[in-house]
């Protein structure tokens, strides 16, 4: 820790200026202290919480989670929490198949489970999930979120018990990325008695989850400890050789929570959070020709079955949280994640790149390549050799975040203040090497050369960011403005070229958010709101120029208890839109940097709405006194009808001309509309559930989209395939505390590309099939 602190120690002071002028304004101000409402920020955030309660036959109330001091039926911008009791539904592993039922989030699938989740928002690019702010539990997750934003971990989504989506002038509290939007998973919090579960599945390819937890407490200690092994053995099967395509992950976590004085005034808790993660998973960055992939979708070349990832993950927090009333808390956070993970994998060909051998297999100058990789031909010589290496990356990332929560009144007028502060530092160190091997009688044989290094580099980042907010309500209005302030210094040194290059950013991020109620009584309202903020993600270290743009959104949102529905209409104005360039997205060089897109445009609307409607069955009234006083009223049954629907439509368009190196752009023209962001999205599902059994149904659809930046029609060898995906999930209640379910995914089967990156033709996954059974207590 000695380094981060010396890094950070010419930022460390500037911020408090604004802490004190804060401070003084708080009590300089006649504020009468106001009642919180029921879930109150601090206490859903920050603070020890009540246990998760099991899913009960009570009808959801979307609107009652708290967000930048606001119910989410209040909010002035776009958030949508996906909770505990939607994802048991259908029981997802794949976190991309979560995300895609909130609007104006898409991915870019690739390996068919989720294990690396190529997310974006609102046309932001989706590449490894780089353009978004991404917490656990509201810190950062990320490998090394500034200096390297590739979310090469991404944790296993059975063990959240909520999912939030932020978008619009909500995400400046979070950052650094505030273009697209944020996501926050939900761990499950140290609980106030003795509870646990223990949950078990398995299904087609091996499937097997195994996850279990458990935990208890009281008003002065408790504990939670939980653990999740997936594993399956892939869908793929690899020419000539077979084997094992699939993977196995493990995750562990540990929460502690000691109340210092459960009966003092001021109320003062400790946590603590431990967390280890690994990985082995046979994954491959390369695909198949568009006529191999119509043929057999889910085959794999000879060429990888060398293929493989590993990985190795600890994290490390500790929170001090102080209360000094139910109006004001202060709640600081230490942490620090280490990963080291290592991608052994087909890179290159000696004749020239994966990708253009695969988007053109039978040309002369490629159709003996293609042998090579499919195992039919023998290598004749040098030229023959294909380059096998691991790509090993060693990262860090921690810091120290401090959140401060107040409300209170002047007058008629309420006041929410949030204010935020974090010091942080992360670093990647890259070292990827090569191996030459030559297809002998059906075998890879090394070829006896020196091990090739091609990249050895550290790229790493210094970072101090602050925020304030203030949700202020009066009467039918609620305003939220808010500030962001972002310095980060950035720095690479690559040992092979003997370079070492650092640069400065600074930017301040402000927004406001309006929300105002046309309709409001207890059973429902209907209400109006519109924000206006500026987006910003920094570039890697060593440039200097981020990407920035202001983003604006408006619409209505209409709830009742049951009910909650909005639509939305978006505009991100791009003044310099940046490419991140990576192997991972088909780039030759061995390092993420940027190139500048210049000004871009994008816009589309949001629809959404989701509720769960509750009703008896069998209900009778009591016989009238004339009749048999014996008579009773035959026994009712509580059933509930959730359902969930989503639309999403998108409109993009670069407004410059350039020229870039990344695959997915190559030479653009104003007017071009930007890959990876199909036009046309909508998820839906709705079901039926009782107190002891629930059946649910669900369709995802996905349209085309380019992959490669163009106008006009579309282009078959460069567009992905729309697509819908049928799902189906059952449960049935056995006894007190155990149940057993059944989840099938892509019920239809559909065979479809998600994507021809990075090299080559990818399929989601197929029809699949899981049962398991649960025991909680």
């Amino acid at each position: 820790m000695g380094r981060f602190r010396t890094r950070l120690l010419p930022f460390a002071s500037l911020p408090l200026p604004l802490l004190a002028l804060l401070a003084r304004q708080a009590h300089a101000l006649p504020i009468t202290p106001t009642e919180p409402s029921a879930g109150s920020p601090a206490a859903v955030v920050e603070g020890p919480s009540k246990p998760e309660e099991p899913p009960t036959g009570k009808p959801e109330e979307p609107e009652t989670l708290q967000v930048q001091g606001s119910r989410t039926a209040q909010t002035s911008g776009s958030v949508h929490v996906v909770n505990e009791k939607q994802l048991k539904r259908f029981n997802y592993d794949n976190p991309e198949q979560v995300l895609l039922q909130v609007p104006g989030v898409y991915v870019r699938g690739e390996d068919g489970v989720g294990l690396r989740p190529n997310i974006g928002m609102r046309g932001g690019n989706s590449d490894r999930s780089k353009k978004l702010t991404l917490t656990e539990d509201g810190i950062l997750f990320g490998p090394a979120p500034y200096a390297a934003p590739a979310a090469y971990y991404f944790p296993l989504i059975g063990r959240m018990r909520g999912v939030r989506v932020t978008k619009g002038p909500s995400s400046i509290i979070n950052g650094p990325q505030t273009v697209a939007g944020a996501i926050d998973l939900m761990t499950h919090e140290v609980p106030a008695t003795h509870t646990g579960y223990l949950d078990t599945a398995f299904g087609q390819y091996d499937f097997r989850r195994l996850s279990l937890g458990i935990g208890s407490g009281d008003e002065k200690a408790g504990f939670w400890i939980e653990a999740e092994q997936l594993a399956n053995t892939g869908f793929k099967t690899i020419d000539l050789v077979g084997g094992d395509t699939g993977a196995v992950r493990n995750e562990a976590m540990a929460k502690g929570r000691w109340v210092l004085d459960p009966e003092a005034k001021i109320q003062q808790v400790f946590g603590i959070k431990l967390g280890y993660s690994e990985e082995r998973s046979n994954e491959t960055y390369t695909g198949l020709t568009d006529a191999d992939f119509r043929a057999t979708p889910f085959r794999r070349y000879f060429s990888t079955q060398f293929d493989q990832m590993t990985f190795h993950r600890t994290q490390v927090e500790g929170s001090y949280a102080v209360h000094f009333s139910k109006h004001f808390s202060l709640t600081t956070t230490a942490y620090r994640h280490d990963l080291d993970r290592t991608w052994r994998k087909l890179n290159r060909l000696d004749q020239g790149s994966v990708a253009d051998v695969l988007a053109d297999p039978t040309s002369s100058a490629n159709r003996r390549a293609y042998g090579i990789l499919t195992g039919a031909n023998d290598s004749a010589g040098a030229i023959d050799t294909l380059w096998i290496g691991p790509n090993r990356r060693t990262f860090v990332s921690e810091g120290v975040q401090t959140v401060a929560k107040y409300d209170g009144k002047t007058g008629p007028v309420r006041h929410k203040v949030e204010y935020g502060l974090r010091l942080h530092y992360d670093q990647i160190v890259r070292v990827h090497s090569e191996d030459g091997f030559f297809v002998k009688n059906k075998a890879l044989v090394a070829n006896g050369l020196p091990t090739l290094v091609t990249a050895d580099n550290t790229d790493s980042a210094a970072a101090l960011a602050s925020y304030a907010t203030d949700t202020i309500d009066v009467g039918r209005f609620q305003f939220t403005p808010g500030v962001r302030v972002e310095m980060i210094h950035g720095k690479s040194v690559d040992r092979l070229a003997g370079t070492s290059i650092s640069a400065l950013q600074k930017v301040l991020i402000p927004g406001i958010g309006v929300y105002g109620a046309a309709v409001k009584s207890k059973k429902q309202e209907l209400g109006f709101l519109a924000g206006i903020h500026k987006g910003f993600s920094p570039a890697p270290p060593g440039d200097a120029k981020p990407e920035e743009s202001w983003n604006v959104e408006a619409g209505s949102r209409y709830t009742t208890r049951h009910l909650r529905a909005e639509v939305l209409g978006f505009l991100n104005e791009y003044s310099n839109l940046i490419n991140i360039c990576a192997p991972e997205n088909g780039c030759i060089n061995q390092t993420e940097r940027s190139s500048s897109a210049g000004s871009a445009r994008v816009y589309g609307v949001e629809a959404y709405v989701e509720g769960e409607m509750p009703f008896r069955l069998g209900a009778t009234s009591r016989a009238p006194a004339s009749e048999d006083a014996g008579h009773q009223a035959l026994p009712s049954l509580k059933l509930a009808i959730p359902f969930r629907a989503s639309y999403t439509y998108t409109h993009t368009a670069f407004l410059s001309e350039f020229e870039s190196s990344d695959p997915q752009f190559g030479k653009v023209f104003s007017g071009y509309e930007m890959p990876y962001v199909p036009r046309h999205q909508f998820a839906a599902s709705t079901g039926l559930e009782g107190e002891r059994f629930g059946v649910n149904l669900g369709a995802t659809y996905v349209g085309k989209s380019r992959e490669l930046a163009g106008d006009g029609a579309y282009d078959p060898a460069n567009t992905t395939d729309s697509y819908l995906l049928v799902d189906a999930s059952a449960r049935l209640t056995l006894a007190k505390g155990l149940s057993v379910y059944i989840n099938g995914r892509n019920l239809g089967d559909e065979h479809y590309l998600v994507s021809r990156r990075p090299f080559g033709a990818r399929p989601g996954a197929p029809r699949w099939v899981q049962a398991g059974a649960k025991y909680t207590f």
